[in-house]
């Protein structure tokens, strides 16, 4: 459970409330609830790899059944999938998004591409039909409403410095070693503060940072990392920390519920969310590379536990700024304009097997050097 997959189930409720239909195809799975409460339809689609030809297959019966007039997809995987299950049905035009922090070289340039930030539009600058849609956020359901009792049913006691993280759990953007930083720097500070660490997410690394965290503890003598594993809903968490530490949409829901926020990057970097800071966030993205991890970590930290109006302070400027620029109503105004922009395009048929033909060598041969490093790993 990523939040590529969070906006797009989001940005899809909110598409229907501009008065389109819309169908979800997704694999059974922890948001399947998400897309029940939000009262979207959904045709499950076979889980695993979204090149698989089940999956292709699947999609394929789903477009003569609902002759869309867009197909949305989401990372690379699901836009390979579908432009091929596409090349010959019906009118469906599709448009894709990435929201990760690259974007693969070999997507079809024919198509139609938003991605999450300025930066990754300029670094495909020689593509074309490539929009900017900032992440949303739906600031109404991710808000705080009882401080206090979100507390109670994290159980945190009143004198608790709660540091919150809510992210996969993998070395993707090197998240683990990030966790693993936070860990270290919660037991450092449970020396001389009263701090709790509350991780949730799941993931390939989940053991290893589990591994972390009870060493921390049993050294300690009691509790100060918990490690939750999934949780579907982690708002509490959210609502009852005093600092949320992330990249991503974590941040950005980090800031709906008026937290302060330090964004965690790869490579040990860590830099405190401000108003001097944010510039160069909305450019990039919330995330950055390189510093000394859990030495740059926890200087913020102590400084936000000895400043309760700074984190106040903090809080309340985070929330005003995602509700005036990440808001879902205005992201699926844009998402709307870049559909009706996709739809009164026409391909001619050479560009447009042209552009898969090197779609598909651009993919054999990432797949051929992906396959090179993991043996080589092994």
């Amino acid at each position: 459970m990523g939040g590529s997959q969070i906006n797009a189930i989001e940005l899809a409720a909110s598409i229907r409330g501009l008065g389109h239909d819309v169908v979800i195809y997704a694999p059974d799975g922890e948001l399947s609830q998400k897309i029940a409460d939000l009262g979207l339809s959904w045709v499950q689609s076979p889980s695993g790899t979204k090149l698989s030809i089940a999956w292709i297959r699947g999609l394929r019966r789903l477009a003569r059944a609902y002759d869309p007039d867009i197909v949305h997809t989401y990372e690379w995987a699901t836009s390979i999938g579908a432009a091929y299950a596409f090349r010959s049905i019906g009118r469906a035009t599709q448009v894709m998004t990435v929201l990760s922090m690259d974007v693969p070289r070999f997507l079809p340039t024919h198509l139609h591409l938003t991605v999450g930030t300025r930066q990754l539009a300029e670094t495909l600058g020689g593509r074309g039909r490539v929009a900017v849609i900032e992440p949303p956020i739906d600031t109404e359901s991710n808000r705080a409403s009882d401080v206090d009792a979100a507390r109670r049913r994290i159980r945190a006691s009143g004198g608790d410095f709660v540091i919150s993280m809510v992210c996969r759990m993998t070395n993707e953007l090197d998240k683990a070693n990030g966790v693993i930083d936070a860990i270290k720097v919660a037991g450092d500070l449970a020396k001389d503060f009263q701090v709790r660490l509350m991780v949730a997410g799941d993931g390939g690394e989940l053991a290893r940072i589990t591994r972390h965290a009870d060493a921390v503890n049993q050294r300690l003598g009691h509790d100060v990392v918990e490690v939750l594993g999934s949780v579907l809903d982690p708002g509490d968490i959210y609502e009852g920390s005093d600092v949320v530490l992330g990249m991503g949409s974590s941040v950005l829901r980090g800031m709906a519920y008026g937290k302060p926020v330090v964004v965690q990057g790869a490579n040990g970097y860590w830099e405190l969310l401000t108003p001097s800071t944010l510039e160069t966030f909305l450019r990039v993205g919330f995330y950055g590379n390189g510093g000394s991890g859990a030495a740059a970590l926890q200087p913020f930290l102590v400084n936000l536990m000895e400043n309760p109006e700074k984190r106040d302070r903090l809080g309340t400027w985070s929330r005003e700024v995602v509700v005036s620029r990440f808001g879902l109503t205005a992201a699926a105004g844009s998402l709307e304009t870049v559909y009706r922009v996709a739809k009164a395009e026409t391909y001619r048929k050479p560009i447009m097997v042209l552009s898969l033909c090197r779609s598909m060598v651009g993919l054999t041969k990432f797949r051929i050097s992906t396959g090179i490093k993991q043996r080589s790993v092994a």
